[in-house]
């Protein structure tokens, strides 16, 4: 194998655990497994959440919701966007709980419920400063009360998305007294909903007011800084690995230039390495002559742009290096790590994007 991705689902494991310890028993955990979860694959990185203290996941779209139930997951799955409405009754007869945000939805999926005979659980969605998906909170409860009324409809859950709480505390908490605000006027109602969420990976860890009776964390579990490089998270194990192994080893002089637009040239008589692995299996062409990677226990620099399907590497150095060894961009090797927050800053971008990207092009090997 030239090129793969090792994912260990014990650190997913660990850091699942770490959630269920910092919220204690009463809190319930909706553990976020969208696009594949982070890249790390739904169906074996939701079981291990499961197995580990989570208590339901939660997908995107209703076709990640139903790559679960084909992986054998026959736990509580909460669908975050929008769901067509020709596609309720698949809703219905997997047991999924639907995002709500706009009446004729909740009337669509009433009737697919009435018409199949079985009961709908929903979760309302609040757009407390998002801009996002979501009832605006002047309309939340009138929202919220007109749902209640549907027939065979039940109001599992109601939450809210925050956008900055990892940057910005007051604006954070502004999202969360109109969160609470809404919440009080229900309960004057008698409108009291079981599953209350507002806390993504950084608010389940650093507001700890804000975890009413669930989390959603997502970012955390695969053992990634919510805070990216800003701040480390030492306590969360990093889950994913990508290597190659090295397929080319070639000396060239001084001056010589590598990779297109000739923008990188040796400064000494060097060796380079040729990697099969480039932008479109998700190592993106922002980290020429920036990135590092890891051979032999050492970090040596990307040398050159970044390809579609390959990446160079000075090598200049590193002894006994050969044909076939292995090469970790992202992930430990010895004593030396390279955590995907650190490859974000590279080309100032996020790390769940780094992980997010790693196609399927490069196939997962699992560690338990």
């Amino acid at each position: 194998m030239l090129r793969w991705v090792e994912v260990d689902l014990g650190s997913i494991g660990s850091n699942a655990r770490y959630v269920r310890r910092t919220v204690g028993r009463n809190v319930k955990i909706i553990a976020v497994v969208k696009a594949d979860a982070y890249g790390h694959g739904a169906v074996p990185s939701g079981k291990a959440m499961l197995k580990n203290g989570a208590d339901m996941l939660a997908v995107a779209n209703i076709d990640e919701a139903e790559e679960l139930r084909r992986g054998g997951i026959k736990a509580a799955v909460l669908i975050l966007n929008y769901t067509p409405h020709e596609r309720f009754r698949e809703v219905l007869a997997n047991r999924f709980s639907q995002t709500i945000f706009d009446l004729k939805s909740a009337k669509n999926l009433s009737l697919a419920a009435r018409k199949a005979g079985r009961t709908a659980k929903v979760h309302i969605k609040v757009d407390t400063g998002m801009g996002r998906l979501g009832v605006m909170p002047e309309e939340a409860v009138c929202f919220a009360r007109k749902i209640a009324e549907l027939p065979n409809i039940r109001i599992e859950g109601i939450f809210s998305h925050l956008s900055s709480a990892g940057d910005d505390r007051k604006y954070t908490k502004e999202q969360y007294k109109k969160f609470k605000d809404i919440l009080d006027k229900l309960a004057g109602q008698g409108i009291r909903i079981p599953l209350i969420h507002i806390s993504n990976s950084i608010a389940t860890l650093a507001y700890p007011g804000m975890r009413l009776t669930a989390v959603r964390p997502g970012i955390m579990l695969y053992g990634i800084s919510p805070w990216g490089t800003k701040r480390k998270c030492a306590f969360l194990k990093p889950a994913m690995s990508l290597k190659a192994r090295i397929v080319s080893l070639k000396e060239v002089g001084k001056g010589a230039s590598i990779s297109y637009g000739r923008t990188f040239r040796t400064k000494r008589r060097s060796l380079i390495a040729v990697i099969p692995v480039g932008y479109a299996q998700g190592y993106a062409r922002n980290l020429s002559n920036r990135s590092s990677v890891i051979i032999r226990g050492k970090r040596v620099p990307v040398a050159g742009r970044i390809c579609m399907d390959q990446s160079l590497v000075d090598v200049t150095g590193i002894s006994k290096i050969k044909v076939g060894d292995e090469v970790v961009l992202f992930g430990r090797q010895g004593r030396e790590e390279i955590r995907a927050e650190e490859l974000a800053g590279w080309y100032n971008t996020i790390g769940y994007e780094v992980v997010t990207t790693v196609g399927m092009l490069v196939p997962r090997i699992y560690i338990k």
